[in-house]
């Protein structure tokens, strides 16, 4: 039983609430002696922080070790401006690209001001007491940038390097399918976002594409072919690379029955079928030869259907005319042919 009540007793000891106890107790011995400011103090508080230090190790604690580097920093600074009059915490301070802020902590002997130089851009330094606090914006370009300031003390001066870490390359579309009708009049606008300089590749015939600042914009023209036709439009900026695929229905047309048809002698009519590609129904434009025999309409039901009419031929001649169905610049043409008088049946001309 003993032997089991000092293994507790050493477990309430060593466990981590103890040990943390412990590191604090440490850590405030080390600022105490900090405030101190003398050479001695100083030296005993550079040996509270480094046992501090070692106790926040064993507990895994990262803050606490942070917060004591910090401290022996301060204390070696103070330390070597007693020599030099003028020391500061850090000399190098760097940002990763999301930017941020720091501070630093400088030490003087006497009792003349010290300043700094100031600069303007994307970071500033402010003095703040006996520190500096820095901040800097994000870094949106894939270039480190690098800039410095000066600490003057009278005739001392410490040059402070600010250092940020370069972001990224970036590139993205705003869409990476864009589909155009047929007849499509107005433009198609692609947002493109990236922090380099960019530039495309494999634009159509049919299509005009323009860059405009960080737009790419589209106009395509009308697609009167038979077929659907694609094309895909490559972006590169630096080594980041996106494609841009666009489509365009065809707007094509095609008429039924077959087109050399012929008439017999005596009145009638045929009744001719225009067929849309994508079921479209677009006005049509249709005419023929300005004969008096023949009479071209649009179904009054229907207006994918064309009507032709023939008066009844009483001459001894077959005569011919022409019918154009067009839409934009398809034309379709369709060759009328009647027979003669006392011919009969209904031929194809050939």
């Amino acid at each position: 039983m003993k032997r089991t009540g000092y293994l507790f007793l050493l477990f309430l000891i060593f466990t981590p609430a103890a040990f943390s106890q412990d590191c604090s107790e440490f850590y405030q011995n080390g600022m105490d002696l900090l405030k101190k400011r003398t050479t001695s103090s100083l030296n005993e508080a550079i040996k509270k922080f480094e046992t501090a230090k070692r106790c926040y190790n064993i507990i895994n604690d990262a803050d606490g070790v942070k917060k004591c580097d910090t401290g022996i920093a301060e204390c070696y600074m103070v330390l070597n401006a007693s020599k030099s009059g003028l020391s500061v915490s850090k000399e190098d301070v760097n940002f990763s690209p999301t930017g941020g802020s720091e501070t630093i902590s400088v030490a003087v002997t006497g009792n003349v001001n010290w300043s700094i130089s100031s600069f303007n851009g994307w970071y500033t330094a402010a003095k703040d007491g006996d520190q500096i606090t820095i901040k800097a914006e994000a870094n949106e370009k894939p270039v480190a940038r690098s800039q410095a300031f000066t600490i003057k003390y009278g005739s001392k001066e410490v040059v402070v390097k600010v250092s940020q870490e370069a972001d990224a390359e970036k590139l993205s579309l705003s869409g990476n399918d864009i589909y155009f009708p047929a007849n499509f009049i107005w433009d198609k606008v692609i947002t493109v976002t990236t922090n380099v300089d960019w530039t495309f590749t494999g634009v159509p015939e049919w299509c005009n594409v323009v860059k405009a600042d960080n737009f790419l914009i589209l106009s395509p023209s009308t697609n009167e072919e038979p077929a659907d036709r694609k094309a895909t439009i490559s972006i590169s900026a630096g080594s980041k690379k996106e494609e841009l695929r666009i489509s365009q229905e065809n707007d094509y047309i095609s008429v039924e029955p077959p087109l050399y048809q012929a008439f017999e002698q005596k009145k009638g009519s045929r009744v001719f079928v225009v067929k849309f590609a994508h079921d479209q129904v677009i006005p049509l434009d249709i005419s023929n030869s300005h004969s008096d025999w023949c009479k071209v309409s649009i179904s009054k039901d229907d207006n994918r259907k064309i009507i032709v009419e023939c008066l009844a031929n009483k001459d001894y001649s077959s005569r011919e005319d022409t019918i154009h169905i067009k839409k934009r610049s398809q034309d379709i043409a369709i060759p009328i042919f009647q027979n003669k008088t006392n011919s009969s049946g209904w031929k194809i001309k050939r």
